[in-house]
């Protein structure tokens, strides 16, 4: 159940083999020293059963030698009868020889020198050498005595770890299909819970509609322009009711319908209407006011221009251009 928890939600977990592990104490060193004995034994047995083979082999040498001596004394007679060398040649291989002789003194000479100034270097080194030699058997005479004090700590055996498998066999169960009944059911539980989170958000948003609405008209009353457009009985009759409105909405709870923050929202808008009203016609007129006079002097302009204009084919006539005037003097 843990390892499902954390992996998998489902539950599920696949067994793909089973087996058990056990371990054995592994044989202790005097078991193998006797096994070793034995062996050696038994491969001195085998040797000396097999030795008619070894006398064969060296036979076989010997017969190989006798051959070989044999060649040999027919090599020498057949030197024996080649002729023999000139006079002559003699003389010229005792001529070169007795050259030979002179190079090779004074070469004796030169190599006596060099063999001197080597043999003081190997002296030298094979001191040294032997004060090395003789530090290193004190050393070692050290951690053998070092070695012989300390006991010999005996080796824990290792244990031998088994597995041997086991035979299993998976049964695969599946879960059964729900009935016509259950699957109905279901589907009106999620439409019910549909239903439910809908109304929970239609509820959170007229709370924050009704509750948005209150604080900001509080804040209004308190404004310069808001105060020229409104008497301060008008403002106090405004103000109680926001009071009490933001008041009522924390008495609620859920259960409470949303028709009923609708409801309350739409008293208070009725209430703060004219006001309301008041302060837009006051921000609005002079921009409107504006956009007036520039279309009155456009038109004064577009009338002059058109009174002015000549030809047979006259764009407006006399009485449309005095009903224009009218209109231009009555509006400014």
């Amino acid at each position: 159940d843990d390892i499902c928890n954390e992996r998998s939600e489902c539950r599920l977990f696949l067994v793909l083999q089973v087996e058990s592990v056990f371990e054995k104490p592994a044989p202790e060193e005097n078991e193998t020293d006797e096994e070793s004995t034995f062996s050696k034994l038994s491969s001195k047995l085998s040797n000396l059963f097999g030795g008619g083979d070894a006398a064969k082999k060296e036979g076989e040498k010997t017969d190989k030698a006798t051959e070989e001596g044999k060649t040999a004394e027919g090599s020498d007679d057949k030197a024996g009868e080649k002729p023999k060398d000139d006079a002559k040649t003699k003389k010229k291989e005792e001529a070169k020889e007795s050259k030979d002789e002179k190079t090779k003194s004074e070469e004796a000479e030169k190599s006596t020198d060099k063999d001197k100034t080597k043999k003081e270097k190997k002296d030298e080194s094979s001191d040294k050498k032997e004060e090395k030699k003789e530090e290193e058997k004190k050393e070692d005479k050290k951690t053998d005595k070092d070695d012989k004090t300390e006991p010999k700590e005996k080796k824990k055996p290792k244990a031998i770890v088994i597995k041997e498998e086991i035979k299993t066999s998976i049964e695969l169960v599946d879960l059964k299909e729900p009935s016509l009944k259950k699957q109905e059911a279901s589907k009106k539980m999620i439409e019910e819970l549909r239903a439910k989170d809908i109304e929970k958000h239609l509820l959170a948003k007229a709370q924050n509609e009704l509750e948005s609405f209150t604080v900001e008209a509080q804040d209004k009353l308190y404004q310069e322009i808001y105060e020229k457009c409104s008497t301060e009985e008008e403002r106090e009759k405004i103000r109680t009711a926001m009071s009490e409105a933001s008041d009522w909405i924390y008495e609620q709870d859920e259960k409470t319908p949303i028709q009923a923050y609708k409801d309350k929202l739409i008293d208070l808008q009725l209430l703060t209407r004219d006001l309301y009203e008041r302060v837009r016609e006051l921000e609005e007129r002079p921009k409107a006011q504006e956009a007036m006079k520039g279309m009155l002097n456009y038109t004064r302009h577009f009338l002059v221009s058109m009174r002015n204009y000549t030809g047979e084919d006259l764009p407006f006539t006399q009485v449309e251009y005095d009903t224009l005037a009218k209109l231009i003097n009555s509006t400014g």
